[in-house]
């Protein structure tokens, strides 16, 4: 009898202990905009993560992309954070500097952080820390409307200046059915910060940089003069434009035919095919490249990336270490991003599948890759949003109100200089 009632007891304990194990879960939040821009990425993820950590329940915090930076510098002060940051590279960069994030060395696993490509890891480091881990690197490349290239006796995208030039000047006087205007390309700036992220890949294939190599502002250089003074004369011939423009209207304008050129990183691919409403139906309507060269080969990018952190006042550091695990190497995730949104993985076993090697799309963004490039302003990243005011007026000033170009170059790079010798 006794030994009964003691088994009882101890199946009692082991069904309530399960029980009690199975109730028990921990929300862990991912604060960003992964859910604006990669929705049905979000829901694979959750589902991926919850499986494998049944204790976990993955919680996405929506935030408005121009805001989440100042948001995360909000929550760094009050010390109400998120478990996971999504960030980008400026992003924690600017939280590293107010020491606000964790060094992730002490809790992602070594063989996943010395499975990173080495220019993905050493992007991420901040003072010799790894305060950042990329899980998507996303350098731009040039979509191209697929019509207007065939009309205009192209069989793909231009790689040389001297035939983009020929292409765009092939849309001049252009109107769609609706009688709206067809434009060429150009620099999507209304918000100031994307003037010099989306004109970076033309400079640097121009053979520009924004500060030489002793840590002096170039953007008056004979490269970039020869740069803004291409786009000047396209803009003054109603080709490039329109300028300003929203970035957001921008991607609407060329997703309905009205110009002819965008560039964008690899989740371009999956917003078109959401906001169409044709999903992969609408890939038929653009051709891929990298930006053009004067020799035609493959261009350099902006070497932008998505990002995932650990902020210093995060509830669940261990939980949230085990998403970011999944979201930079579990192959099964990684390579579902790729399918919905065309990400490039930052790991070099996942880049090696056959599953991206064999991939069209994700090739042309690997070319980008190792043609080379890196942020604006580099390597002042932690200043960037000084330099981009700067810089976007100086570069809609020029465009709008005529100008001189040589001059007001000049004038920009001293402002640069002397915000750089004003930090020192």
């Amino acid at each position: 009898m006794g030994k009964k009632v003691l088994a009882l007891a101890v199946v009692l304990v082991v069904a309530c202990s399960v029980l009690g194990f199975a109730q028990k879960k921990t929300d862990v939040s991912v604060f960003g905009w992964l859910t604006t821009y990669a929705k049905p990425f979000s829901e694979v993820f959750k589902q991926a993560v919850e499986k494998k950590y049944p204790d976990i329940n993955l919680v996405f915090k929506e935030s408005i992309y121009e805001e989440t930076s100042t948001q995360y510098l909000l929550m760094a002060q009050s010390g109400d954070a998120p478990d996971v940051a999504y960030t980008e590279l400026i992003m924690s960069n600017e939280l590293s500097k107010i020491d606000a994030l964790e060094d992730l060395t002490a809790w992602i696993s070594p063989s996943i952080i010395n499975d990173l490509a080495p220019a993905a890891r050493e992007a991420c480091l901040y003072n010799g820390k790894l305060t950042s881990i990329i899980w998507d690197i996303s350098p731009y490349c040039l979509f191209t409307n697929a019509k207007m290239l065939k009309d205009a006796g192209f069989s793909k995208p231009p790689r040389t200046f001297k035939d983009f030039e020929k292409f765009m000047y092939a849309l001049k006087g252009k109107k769609d059915a609706a009688g709206n205007k067809i434009w060429g390309t150009n620099i999507a700036g209304l918000d100031d910060l994307h003037v010099p992220f989306l004109l970076s890949p033309w400079l640097y294939n121009f053979g520009g940089e924004w500060f030489d190599k002793n840590g002096k502002a170039a953007v008056n250089s004979p490269q970039a003069v020869e740069l803004i003074t291409w786009m000047k004369k396209m803009y003054d011939d109603g080709i490039f434009g329109p300028v300003p423009i929203d970035r957001e209207m921008n991607r609407t304008l060329f997703m309905e035919g009205d110009l002819g050129v965008i560039g964008e990183g690899p989740w371009q691919r999956g917003i078109w095919r959401d906001r169409s409403g044709k999903a992969e139906a609408f890939d038929s309507t653009w051709m891929l490249d990298t930006y053009p060269t004067r020799t035609g080969a493959p261009g350099k990018s902006l070497m932008w990336s998505s990002n995932a952190a650990i902020m210093k006042g995060a509830k669940h550091k261990a939980e949230a270490a085990k998403v970011i695990e999944m979201w930079v190497a579990d192959p099964a995730v990684v390579l579902a991003y790729g399918r919905l949104n065309g990400g490039i993985p930052a790991v070099k076993s996942i880049q090696n599948l056959p599953e991206v090697q064999n991939d069209p799309y994700r090739k042309v963004f690997v070319s980008a890759i190792q043609a080379g490039g890196k942020l604006p302003f580099s390597p002042y990243a932690t200043i960037i949003n000084e330099f981009s005011t700067l810089f976007a007026r100086a570069f809609h000033d020029i465009m709008l109100n005529n100008a001189p170009i040589q001059k007001t170059l000049d004038d920009a790079a001293a402002q640069m200089d002397s915000i750089v010798d004003s930090k020192k």
